[in-house]
Parts: C-alpha cells; sequence; structure tokens
C-alpha cells in the first residue's frame, strides 16, 4: 500500500484565522503560553467570520503542488458541517485544489477536535501507510498525528 493521501487542516494552515481568535481564547500570559478557551468564548461569532480569513499562500501552494503530483488531498477540518458552503466558497476563492473536504459532523460538536481529526481518520483512511504526511498547525494534533506514527509538518506554533 503506498501513501498517497496528504492531510490538510485548514484553520490556521490554509486559513489565518488570527483575526477570529480573540473571539474564544484567553490573551497570552506570554509568547508561546497555551491559550485556554474563555469561559466567554463566542463560538458562533468565532465560526460567522470564516469567510474573512486570510490565506496562508505558501501552505496553499503546498498543497497544490501535492495534488499536481497525483497525491490525494484531503482537508480535515474541525469547522461544523454547517459551514460547507461558506468554506467551499472560501476555497475556490483562493484556488485550493483538494479530493476531499471532511468536517465536524453536528452530532460529534461537543468533541475536542483531536477526537474528531482521530474519528474522520478513522472513518476515511484507516491505515496510517496511506498517508504521505499531514500538515497541522496546533500542537496538540500534531502531537496526536506524530503518536499515530504519521509524517506532520507542523506549519505554525499553534499552542491554542
Amino acid at each position: 500500500m503506498s501513501a498517497s493521501i496528504v492531510i490538510v487542516d485548514i484553520d490556521g494552515t490554509l486559513a489565518n484565522a488570527d483575526h477570529r481568535m480573540p473571539l474564544v481564547l484567553e490573551p497570552e500570559a506570554y509568547p508561546g503560553a497555551h491559550q485556554a478557551i474563555r469561559a466567554d468564548a463566542d463560538w458562533d461569532r468565532f465560526w460567522s467570520l470564516l469567510a474573512e480569513d486570510l490565506p496562508e499562500p505558501a501552505i496553499i501552494a503546498l498543497a497544490n503542488a501535492m495534488h499536481d503530483a497525483g497525491f490525494r488531498v484531503l482537508l480535515f477540518t474541525a469547522r461544523p458541517e454547517r459551514f460547507r458552503s461558506v468554506t467551499e466558497d472560501w476555497l475556490k476563492r483562493h484556488g485550493i485544489r483538494f479530493h476531499e473536504l471532511h468536517m465536524r459532523r453536528e452530532c460529534d460538536s461537543d468533541l475536542h477536535d483531536l477526537k474528531v481529526k482521530r474519528l474522520m481518520f478513522e472513518r476515511v483512511i484507516g491505515a496510517p501507510q496511506r498517508v504521505a504526511f499531514v500538515v497541522e498547525d496546533r500542537q496538540a494534533v500534531v502531537d496526536m498525528w506524530r503518536g499515530m506514527g504519521l509524517k506532520c509538518l507542523q506549519c505554525a506554533p499553534g499552542n491554542h
């Protein structure tokens, strides 16, 4: 079985979501500190601003190059399924080529994104040897992928 799949995250990876983070994260105590979720996190507003995310050109170029080289590019995101249309529009607007978009199912809305992405992997891929590599920003998710035996390219510090 050849490693023909590349998994790419969206928020913090293909899309710069920094402008949305203050709505859900506590301010950093110091640079690089783990950022906790705010008690008064405004998730509705956080998700409503998806369309305003800026693209990350280098990561988009990497994903597109893998697509053009014949890899199967799968986007895994913890964004709720109800935002599929705005997400697909954003991806199209920024010229991102991919084969499949997997989003958080509504029945998984209370699950941590680590669990959501692991469930996606189990449902869609199953075998780690099918994956060439993953591109992800958040340290906890990077650690999960690596703990599963996958190569993971971390593109940003992602301490939330």
